[in-house]
């Protein structure tokens, strides 16, 4: 599992996370909810080694993350794979190429086979035939599918996805909760963290819930005991009142 442990971040003098604590359990989904630019996807950064924290712990398998470096913190980030809000695709490569690009850098795995393991995968979620389309040829749910594709081909132990229906109609955001939903319950075996602002899809996913605001961990409880809680906080953000202890301005 994750474990994180007073884990604090400063940019220019002001305070993003202000000692979150969390554990994540293993092979379930736990969502993280919280006000739009609070520090969710600053969390999610950390576990992957893309920023490192002022102060606090990070335990990946109960291995201390934060002051590794070199080839021992890339055996930890094979671990993880992640779906960025944008997609974030390499615009001068084909859909393949994108999804391959993992493994053709990470690996000493044949062209071939990894080419066939891309293939395969494209097909899964529905995007056969699509291969050597640019990603500016395709729409914006294709590239949502292409970016989980390539975060799924090296079969990851855990799943970040980072908002992953903003901007999407209703219709094709919940085809992305569909191949979500295949990827937690089959594809892979991996314990999945979810970052979002949609109460909608935290509650029809996550098998657990945490809210980050003002820079801690105020609730952690399944989605049912979201619901209920007693906070006043979580009850304003979850029914998205105007009126409550949240500033809007």
């Amino acid at each position: 599992m994750i474990r994180i442990v007073d884990l604090r971040k400063s940019f220019n003098g002001f305070e993003v996370l202000k000692g979150v604590s969390l554990e994540i359990p293993r092979g379930k989904t736990t969502a993280i909810i919280g006000q739009s630019g609070g520090g969710k996807s600053v969390l999610l950064k950390h576990l992957v080694g893309l920023i490192r924290p002022d102060s606090g712990e990070i335990y990946v398998d109960d291995v201390e993350i934060t002051k590794l470096r070199g080839k021992e913190l890339d055996k930890i980030k094979r671990k993880f794979g992640m779906v960025f809000q944008g997609a974030a695709l390499f615009d001068s490569l084909t859909v393949l190429e994108n999804v391959t690009f993992p493994l053709m850098e990470l690996t000493d795995m044949d062209e071939g086979e990894i080419r066939k393991q891309a293939m395969g995968l494209l097909r899964e979620i529905g995007l056969a035939g699509m291969g050597e389309k640019y990603p500016d040829e395709i729409s914006g749910g294709m590239k949502k599918r292409v970016g989980l594709a390539r975060a799924l081909i090296m079969r990851p132990e855990f799943m970040l996805f980072d908002e992953p229906t903003t901007g999407l109609d209703p219709v094709v955001e919940n085809a992305i909760h569909q191949l979500m939903k295949e990827c937690m319950g089959g594809m892979v075996e991996c314990t999945d963290i979810l970052v979002s602002h949609n109460i909608g899809e935290v509650l029809k996913i996550s098998d657990w819930v945490a809210m980050l605001h003002e820079g801690v961990i105020i609730e952690s409880s399944t989605p049912e005991g979201l619901v209920k809680s007693p906070n006043p906080v979580v009850q304003q953000f979850i029914y998205g009142s105007t009126e409550g202890p949240i500033q809007l301005f």
